[in-house]
């Protein structure tokens, strides 16, 4: 539940900076983890997806960097 939390707040504000809308399957019971954030660019992204990688695989896969690729940080 915790990295379901962090991700729909790593979501929230990507979406904050760049507009979009969340979606997600009702009829999927991991719908909570695939939700999907499409940005107003036209691209999909999956915050919660990327939360339980940087948790799973480590600082290799840093929220940071996330941001960076986005164009939402700067370096």
């Amino acid at each position: 539940m915790k990295l379901f939390a962090l991700g729909a707040y790593v979501g929230e504000t990507v979406r904050g900076q760049l507009g979009g809308e969340w979606h997600a399957d009702d009829g999927d019971p991991e719908g909570e983890i695939n939700a999907s954030l499409k940005l107003a660019s036209g691209g999909v992204i999956f915050p919660v997806r990327r939360i339980m990688k940087r948790y799973s695989l480590g600082r290799e896969e840093g929220i940071a960097v996330y941001g960076i690729g986005l164009g939402i940080l700067d370096h």
